[in-house]
């Protein structure tokens, strides 16, 4: 006789449950995309071609400097609050003692300290300092500095200096409560050293500092270097050119693993730059990304990182609409063009981008917008979540769409599911649901989309075997 065991049946229906279970218990899908807003066209009286990356005080204003126009003729430092209101809060020009202003950087009092490439007493730049009441000092003068400056914790203000008084350039120090002004490191250039620093630096927990040059090292392509608290000088890289990039200008940027991300303006397998990838030693150097026109072309900054490893930069040229890109390169090697300039929207972006607490991203053009002198601008952070990797004939989850701006979307579902408001039903056992979050075009902002896809799955049967025997 045959017997079927009803404890048996049950373990291998509970089985094929769990395995169901497991899929669709998964945490939900992230999509992500991006709307691009103009948050003000520059030109006139705040003046024009902005060269450095804005920054954010604790109440969300944003701070920027441009290098041309103004009252006076060459360049302001200004604040947009988040209500869209600008104010200038300095113009530069005689009789003020500096000209073109680059990057700023704010102390925890409020203090906004700045670079600027002309001016002074020998046309020569300076560093200067404007506090919150308005007053204006200068700091340093004859620094050809051409980004902006860091701060220790002591207070302590570190940059670089190009090398308009001589070939090499250098990396210094202040004190701007003395205004004590150090050299050090001088660059000669040549095989051992680099030439013509053009980044802001990076300080690590052990007070090393990081930076690029332009120019120097073993075939005069550009440096990485490495600057201890002792004075002690590491050239970590020298790049070749075709194989690696050339003349990086960027600032690097540091993960938790302490390797070093930057970019190179030239170079590399297409001649459109390069983003690499090196440890604080010097050592494995790779290149993530050989630039090509499509990706945007001769990255100026550097970038910035998130917490899961994603890095974010700007190109100053190519793109779909040939006048540079924002992007977004991930762990695994993917790149995305989350923005094209085309002109109208801004053009040429020379700075990098800053990263908020979000995921939102801020930056500036050096060109275009509607009056031609550049814009500051934001990359809002839209998320599509809520579907599972699986999902059951006839179950119901529910997605959502989150952003900071008041944007419309509208939801989609195609394949082996229906969506009525956020509620998403399973109309078929087999195939794939595909979900569409489309966020529409209005006067402020760009339409995006995100995606998500669910797999279907047989509803679960409950099978119930009776032990009866059959002779």
């Amino acid at each position: 006789m045959h017997v079927m065991n009803n404890h048996a049946a049950r373990l291998a229906v509970a089985a094929s449950a769990v395995l169901l279970s497991l899929a669709a218990s998964a945490p939900p899908a992230q999509a992500e995309a991006y709307t691009y807003t103009i948050l003000h066209n520059l030109g006139g009286p705040v003046g024009s071609f902005p060269m450095g990356s804005p920054i954010m005080d604790p109440e969300g204003n944003l701070y920027g400097a441009t290098t041309r126009g103004g009252a006076l003729g060459w360049g302001t430092v200004f604040r947009l609050d988040p209500s869209g209101n600008v104010t200038v809060l300095r113009t530069f020009g005689d009789p003020v003692p500096l000209a073109s202003p680059k990057g700023l950087l704010m102390d925890a009092s409020g203090n906004l300290y700045g670079t600027a490439a002309a001016g002074g007493p020998n046309n020569l730049g300076g560093v200067f300092r404007l506090a919150p009441s308005g007053a204006f000092s200068l700091l340093a003068k004859d620094v050809c500095a051409r980004a902006a400056l860091i701060m220790d914790g002591s207070g302590l203000l570190y940059g670089t200096d190009v090398g308009c008084r001589d070939s090499g350039g250098s990396v210094f120090k202040l004190d701007p409560s003395t205004e004590a002004f150090t050299i050090l490191h001088q660059f000669a250039g040549g095989p051992g050293d680099g030439r013509r620093p053009a980044g802001s630096l990076l300080m690590d927990a052990a007070g090393n500092l990081y930076g690029t040059t332009a120019y120097g090292g073993q075939f005069d392509a550009g440096t990485v270097f490495k600057l201890e608290p002792t004075g002690n000088f590491t050239l970590l890289h020298s790049f070749e050119g075709a194989t690696d990039g050339s003349s990086p200008e960027s600032d690097l940027v540091m993960d938790s693993a302490g390797n070093l991300y930057g970019t190179a303006f030239g170079g590399g397998s297409f001649g459109g730059g390069t983003v690499f990838r090196l440890d604080n030693s010097g050592n494995n150097f790779t290149v993530l990304r050989h630039l090509a026109d499509n990706d945007g072309v001769y990255p100026l900054a550097g970038l910035v990182i998130d917490s899961g490893g994603n890095l974010y930069g700007t190109t100053n040229y190519g793109g779909a609409g040939g006048a540079g890109t924002v992007f977004k390169l991930d762990p695994s090697g993917d790149w995305t063009v989350l923005h094209s300039f085309n002109g109208d929207d801004g053009a040429g972006p020379r700075a990098g981008l800053l990263l908020d607490a979000s995921g939102n991203l801020y930056g500036t053009t050096s060109q275009g917008g509607s009056r031609s002198g550049g814009t500051l601008f934001k990359l809002s952070r839209l998320t599509f979540t809520g579907a599972p990797a699986s999902a059951d004939y006839g179950s119901q989850f529910t997605v959502s769409a989150t952003t900071d701006v008041n944007t419309t979307v509208l939801f989609s579902a195609s394949g082996a599911c229906s969506i009525s408001g956020t509620t998403v039903t399973m109309t078929s056992g087999a195939g794939t649901c595909e979900l569409t979050a489309d966020w529409l075009a209005d006067s402020n902002h760009t339409a995006a989309k995100a995606t998500q896809s669910t797999l279907a799955a047989p509803a679960a049967m409950t099978v119930t075997a009776n032990n009866q025997s059959r002779p």
